[in-house]
């Protein structure tokens, strides 16, 4: 990892191809198993995992995904998977969980509408994918600092904008606490995907955020 900011023992930087792995199990841990939306679609670790990993060249080469370690044992503390808005996924990312297709079509949406209403070109929009903490980390504001080094990072590399899809309740205050506002929702008690609301069970929030601020 190149390390770009460290607070209370824990560093901040980004990561090096052989971290992407390490990535991917801690987030397929906690997405499997807490995140809302993967929750309610039951995605399994392994294809969380999965998909993540596909992902794993993309968050290399451009730079933008950051991630946190204990400096004293070397443990992961959490990560945040970013990308440039204006540029595809992996094409092999759906291919790797078709269990997250109905997530899928629900942020696309959001996110249409969100390209409808802005100009995204390639260097003006970062986007904010996923992010999480391991559970012996919790409570030590490492998730807003692992926000606040993405931020600054996408800002020294000419991003202007930052845009995220907060799924949860959780993720919702934090951005919000950190200058991000809501501009569109995605319902989850009216979604529909092949005829099936498949995330009317649940009930923390009224659904996705795509939430956005300037840098």
């Amino acid at each position: 990892m190149h390390v770009i900011d460290s607070v209370g023992g824990i560093d901040f930087g980004i990561p090096e191809e052989s971290e992407i792995e390490e990535i991917s199990c801690l987030l397929a841990e906690e997405f499997s198993h807490f995140e809302p939306a993967a929750v309610a679609l039951g995605i399994p670790y392994s294809q969380v995992r999965s998909q993540v990993a596909a992902f794993g060249q993309k968050a290399i080469f451009e730079q933008l995904t950051v991630m946190a370690r204990q400096r004293n044992t070397h443990a992961i503390a959490g990560a945040l998977v970013a990308e440039d808005f204006s540029t595809p996924l992996p094409t092999d990312t759906h291919e790797a969980v078709p269990a997250f297709a109905p997530l899928g079509v629900l942020l696309e949406e959001l996110d249409d509408q969100y390209r409808r209403s802005h100009t995204i070109e390639p260097g003006t929009h970062l986007h904010l994918f996923m992010l999480g903490i391991a559970r012996q980390a919790t409570g030590r504001g490492i998730a807003s600092r692992l926000v606040t080094t993405c931020l600054n990072n996408g800002r020294s590399r000419g991003y202007r904008a930052a845009v995220t899809e907060a799924t949860g309740i959780v993720s919702q205050h934090i951005f919000r606490k950190l200058g991000f506002r809501e501009m569109f929702v995605g319902s989850y008690q009216t979604f529909e995907f092949n005829g099936q609301r498949v995330f009317a069970s649940i009930g923390e929030t009224e659904g996705v955020m795509l939430m956005a601020r300037d840098l």
